[in-house]
């Protein structure tokens, strides 16, 4: 591997892990060679740590000596092992040395390839496939096949997609696409690396869209390009063009991520990079001696771990589509409704989770005929709205209980953006349901025009023959701006029932 500057002084060490998605390490590799997982592996990087403590403390510089990159869904009883073998001991027997600097990051997070791509026996060729051993993902093994898309283009291929007669791909993560850069291997085919910093001619420099959002920004997503040392930047999600290179799990349902309770996971405030500094320093007194314990972020609550994996099972990944044409403003117009629901890019903490919805809407409404007349000219308002869904269990009430704020890139008059609802979530009879209602008043269409109006829905999550579905009921009010107030009064409940398309 490639030994990358930091400030002043050369990273001498770095260490990768690898491990599937249940958390199982798999393989540990130091400065690009495998190791294996067992204690001659552990020794091995102990023994390496003490003999470069001997010669950094003679060396200037701020940066780091040692450098952990590791899956967030690594298993921390495994990752613990590591960090204290990095430290110069195997066992509690052997003193840490006091004088390393060691930082530990997620793959998000690495700035350069984790493994050299040839370890013999780590990829397996399986007809348009690739699997790695070392995760357990299966990969889409041309590069160029997909052509390029914007990020929705991307998961509809995605999901549409059947290799060796599997379906159930999707978009990977970030962290996925780096365990794998930059694929320039056999049996891997044409990825498109070049070792050149962007952007000279003539070289194309090629990307890969990930799953992820940036929720900072409207419209942007994650892509993850394919030159140099690699890594992801955000991008225009409706604008930009590139390559997609789809995932699914080897086995097991697709998009299904289990890990046990000790497994370290990005927090939901981490929305581009997850890093966490450790650095150990010699104890003046016994009671100062510093842990190399980094936060376990899953969401302890057992039944929003019920929810969460309910989520991250059935909706990520996963896109529905919903039609409906219904009446209003005392029937005197009608709006023929269609909407394109996306769920991506899941973060827990402790007491907490969050996902994103991404939704595609063309709405065109019309003032009704009267007898015998023929309608009026439709007007047509087409929107991308993100949402951003968090939420967090009560103490007091044991609820769980959040908001999603809408977030809309739209161009035309009628617009979501900065609206928020409040929401309450729990699991019944294996549907997910989430109850929401506005908070103040958002744009709402009227003969006249537009007005302040307020929605309350409650949508109903279920999975039919392996789709997902959801039953979505509204029911729409008029809002006084001043004070609020609320009158059901324009629109009867409607609902919605969007699925998953096949």
């Amino acid at each position: 591997m490639t030994i990358v500057r930091s400030h002043s002084r050369d990273l001498v060490i770095s260490v990768s892990l690898f491990a599937r998605k249940n958390g199982e390490l798999t393989q540990i590799l130091m400065n690009g060679e495998p190791l294996g997982t067992g204690p001659d592996a552990l020794k091995t990087v102990a023994s390496s740590a003490r003999k470069l403590a001997d010669g950094v403390k003679k060396m200037a510089g701020v940066g780091p000596d040692i450098r952990v990159a590791a899956p967030s869904w690594v298993r921390y009883s495994d990752l613990a092992k590591v960090v204290d073998a990095c430290s110069g001991r195997v066992n509690s027997s052997v003193r840490r040395t006091s004088a390393l600097r060691i930082e530990l990051s997620t793959y998000r997070d690495t700035g350069l390839p984790l493994s050299n791509g040839d370890v013999a026996g780590r990829f397996i060729e399986k007809g348009d496939c690739v699997e790695d051993t070392w995760t357990g993902l299966l990969w889409q093994k041309d590069g160029s096949t997909s052509g390029k898309k914007n990020y929705q283009q991307a998961a509809d291929y995605a999901a549409s997609l059947k290799l060796n007669g599997l379906s159930g791909w999707r978009v990977p993560t970030i962290e996925e696409l780096a365990s794998v850069f930059p694929a320039d291997d056999t049996p891997f085919a044409n990825s498109g690396y070049t070792l050149e910093q962007c952007c000279a001619p003539p070289h194309e420099y090629n990307s890969y869209w990930t799953s992820e959002l940036d929720g900072r920004k409207e419209d942007y997503a994650y892509v993850y390009h394919w030159y140099a040392k690699g890594g992801a930047n955000n991008g225009y999600a409706s604008r930009n063009f590139v390559r997609v290179r789809c995932v699914r799990d080897v086995g097991g349902e697709p998009g299904n991520v289990t890990s046990d309770a000790s497994t370290v996971q990005p927090t939901a405030q981490s929305k581009v990079v997850a890093r966490i500094h450790v650095e150990t320093v010699r104890p003046k007194r016994p009671q100062d001696k510093p842990t190399l314990r980094p936060p376990t972020l899953r969401i302890r609550d057992p039944k929003a771990r019920q929810l969460v994996d309910f989520v991250r099972s059935k909706m990520i990944g996963r896109t529905i589509v919903g039609r409906v044409v219904t009446g209003f403003d005392n029937d005197r117009m009608e709006s023929v409704f269609e909407r394109k629901t996306t769920f991506g890019r899941l973060l827990e903490s402790q007491n907490g989770f969050g996902f994103d919805e991404v939704v595609e809407i063309r709405e065109a409404i019309r003032s009704k005929s009267k007898a015998g007349g023929k309608p009026a000219p439709a007007r047509q308002y087409d929107r991308r709205v993100i949402l951003r869904h968090q939420y967090s269990v009560r103490r007091s009430t044991n609820e769980i209980v959040g908001y999603a704020r809408e977030v809309s890139d739209n161009e035309g008059q009628l617009s979501t953006a900065a609206v928020v609802k409040r929401g309450v979530v729990k699991l019944s009879n294996g549907e997910l349901i989430i109850r929401m209602s506005t908070v103040g008043y958002d744009d709402h269409v009227t003969a006249k025009g537009f007005g302040p109006g307020a929605v309350k829905e409650q949508s109903k999550y279920s999975v039919h023959g392996g789709l997902l579905q959801r039953s979505q009921a509204n029911e729409f009010f008029s809002v006084t701006a001043d004070t609020l107030d609320r009158k059901s009064n324009r629109r009867e409940t409607e609902l919605i029932v969007a699925t998953e398309e096949k």
